[in-house]
């Protein structure tokens, strides 16, 4: 262990080595100019990057770490310094990058991106030295809707704005990290993500993969410091009840405990998430909220509250983890004195002895106290913090977060003694961690006897089912995923044809799609919309009338949150094909169906001919009491459903827990291995069909980097 400690620190003649501890400082004049990258719609198209397109058959990481840097002096807090010599953006940034491979990274590998706008110059000497000896580090630059003000805000009326001191690029900082971040990375294939900042330390080596202890014991997100933060602005709750309200998504149970205290949260400057969680319903229509309310600017309501906010109302209290496994700093400094405004220094379980804890708080109060301003400093000090009072009043069980905190920590083990690899992913020749749900398996998985007249429904809820192939150019459109290449021939020859079912209020998968150059048709009982309801789209208020049911079954569903389906029409899929004028044969581009449990019935009964017409499939699998599963469609309509499906494959694969509400399993399923309520997102595709772009060997061959006409 003592050995180990030394790659966070060193004791030298009693003393601690600020080039271990990784202050290694670069000379200014290296600055001078940054290159320009270009990123396209977030919506829909992996963004530009410094990245080469592999070639080979080993799938690329679905991890990564994110850093926002600033390369100079900081936006709003203005020159900072450790009491005798000037602290840079960069010289944090290789502090924080020298501590995070020499305690984690260089044991568990992963992706580094450090993203930089265009306020900040990258020299390329400076990129060099921060690459130099960190392997799968990379450089992304912000432009363009990623880094700008929302439509309607003007720079010039930033005076007007709550705190004004707070610059622009302080605000869309907030903006990245609160909404923009995860849809960037779900379209460059990343599921899961840590977030760093520049000024983020970690002092002790961290035995374990900490993305693998989230998958193993299914964390959704994973935080280091709580705190309590009543720095909103104002109208941000107001804002945030109106759409509880409206919405009806959260139990009153869960409201009542969380408006006790909506203050409490979770600093942002280090966290994990599977990227997943920001990017459906409930959490993304709350999101999208928010962000036209445009309170992160007027208000500067920050992505530390908007953030705890979604995970307090929107996860169990199961999967949220909280890590104490390491010891970490971050602290934010007053612009004015230079001094510890927020923040501190946490320590790891288990992971110093007395002495060494001693010398790294010694080295981080001289810091400051070098500092004339800062010579009568209190601090918060315990025996697991040094720093500012409110991570320090927040960061025990005593305190006044205690009530929230003990909710994420029961059962709780040392994450590093239990950790292990998920069940369900292997590892290639180098030691990467390939998730199943991004390899090519060649042929499906055979359901285990034990697994009993629940093989089918099992293998559908394990994403063994179907086979795998990988399409190296899946797009995110709204909430689903689709394999662009085919579409794109598609719609280059004007044969893109989309059917929609399921759209409810709004749809902008659907707008999208039609803009993108297809010909849609949108369908749904639950709502009503003109018949030409956008360009290229053209609305019916009509649902699927499945093989098995009966209309009066259909139309008498209700959900608590989509409503009622009783005025609706409802028709066979077939029927549907000949009343718009098409045949059985007619060849439809992409189907899109959410209709809330009823896809086991349409896929176990639409006629071959029909399915044999449709290129791609994508649909939301339901498994759950709320959204009518039931065990005996598990036994008679899954088997079905997958000798109907067997010419398709998957292409994309995720599991989607669904809000609280429509998590009841029914018991025997339970007992049959089902674990992961209540939904999976999937996304198939033909085995064969003329625009496509699949090799013999089942991988899609080449990248399509061009946007929609």
């Amino acid at each position: 262990m003592a050995t180990q400690l030394r790659l966070g620190l060193v004791m030298l003649f009693g003393t601690v080595s600020l080039s271990v501890l990784g202050w290694e400082f670069f000379s200014s004049s290296e600055c001078t100019s940054g290159e320009a990258l270009t990123v396209r719609d977030r919506r829909h198209v992996a963004p530009g990057a410094e990245s080469v397109t592999s070639t080979n058959t080993v799938e690329p990481a679905t991890d990564v770490v994110v850093y926002l840097a600033q390369f100079g002096h900081h936006s709003s807090y203005g020159r900072q310094t450790d009491g005798h010599t000037a602290i840079t953006g960069a010289s944090k940034l290789n502090r924080s990058l020298s501590l995070l491979y020499s305690n984690y990274l260089n044991a568990h590998p992963c992706d580094v991106i450090i993203f930089y706008t265009a306020d900040d110059a990258l020299d390329p000497s400076l990129k060099e030295g921060l690459k130099r000896n960190r392997p799968r580090l990379s450089f992304r630059k912000l432009t363009g809707e990623w880094w700008s003000l929302p439509y309607g805000l003007r720079a010039e009326d930033r005076t007007k704005w709550r705190a004004p001191a707070f610059g622009i690029g302080y605000r869309h900082m907030i903006r990245w990290y609160a909404v923009l971040m995860y849809p960037y990375l779900a379209n460059l294939s990343y599921t899961h993500v840590m977030r760093m900042d520049d000024d983020s330390y970690i002092y002790s080596p961290i035995g374990f993969n900490l993305f693998d202890f989230m998958r193993q014991h299914r964390k959704r997100y994973a935080f280091r410091q709580p705190v309590m933060d009543s720095n909103i602005g104002k109208g941000f709750f107001e804002l945030l009840r109106q759409h509880l309200d409206e919405t009806g998504t959260i139990e009153t149970s869960v409201q009542e405990k969380f408006w006790k205290n909506p203050h409490f949260g979770f600093y942002t400057n280090w966290f994990m998430a599977d990227i997943s969680f920001f990017l459906t319903p409930p959490v993304s229509p709350a999101l999208d909220v928010i962000d036209k309310s445009k309170l992160m600017y007027t208000q500067r309501t920050g992505d530390l509250t908007i953030q705890s906010v979604m995970v307090r109302l929107y996860l169990q209290p199961s999967e949220v983890h909280w890590f104490r496994d390491f010891s970490y700093e971050h602290t934010t400094l007053n612009g004015r004195t230079q001094c510890p405004q927020n923040g501190g220094l946490s320590r790891g379980r288990g992971a110093h002895t007395s002495a060494e804890w001693m010398a790294i708080v010694t080295s981080f109060k001289n810091r400051f106290q070098l500092n004339p301003k800062c010579g009568n400093m209190r601090l918060t000090e315990r025996s697991d913090f040094v720093g500012a009072t409110d991570v320090g009043l927040c960061s025990t069980l005593e305190g006044p977060c205690g009530i929230f905190l003990k909710e994420y920590l029961v059962g709780y083990s040392r994450a590093g003694s239990v950790v292990a690899v998920h069940s369900d992913t292997k590892r290639a020749e180098n030691g990467t961690v390939i998730p199943a749900t991004s390899r090519t398996l060649e042929t499906s998985v055979t359901a285990t006897p034990k697994d009993g007249p629940f093989a089918a429904a099992l293998g559908w809820a394990r994403g063994t089912a179907l086979k795998r192939v990988v399409c190296e150019d899946v797009r995110k459109i709204a909430e689903w995923r689709l394999c662009w290449p085919p579409i794109q021939a598609a719609i280059d020859t004007k044969s893109c044809l989309v059917y929609s079912f399921g759209v409810s209020k709004k749809d902008p998968f659907t707008e999208f799609m039609a803009k993108a150059g297809c010909t849609v048709f949108a369908f749904d009982p639950a709502v009503s919309h003109p018949l030409h309801w956008m360009t290229n789209v053209e609305f019916r208020q009509w649902g699927l009338r499945t093989g098995l049911s009966d209309v009066a079954a259909e139309s008498n569903f209700s959900h608590v949150h989509w409503g009622s389906t009783k005025d609706g029409q409802y028709f066979k899929l077939p029927e549907i094909q000949q009343k718009l004028g098409h045949s059985q044969t007619t060849s439809i581009t992409v189907m899109k169906i959410d209709c809330e449990g009823c896809e086991w019935d349409l896929f176990s009964t639409v006629p071959h001919v029909t399915l044999k017409s449709i290129n791609q499939i994508v649909t939301e699998l339901h498994f759950t009491k709320p959204l009518r599963f039931t065990m005996e469609m598990a036994k008679t309509m899954a088997p079905a459903m997958s000798a109907a499906l067997a010419p398709f494959s998957f292409f994309y694969y995720d599991i989607n827990p669904g809000a609280r509400y429509d998590r009841e399993v029914d018991p025997e399923f339970t007992r049959a291995g089902f674990t992961d309520p209540c939904c999976r997102e999937v996304g198939m595709i033909q085995h064969i069909k003329p625009h496509s772009v699949l090799t013999t060997s089942g991988m899609f061959e080449t990248a399509v980097t061009t946007t929609p006409k």
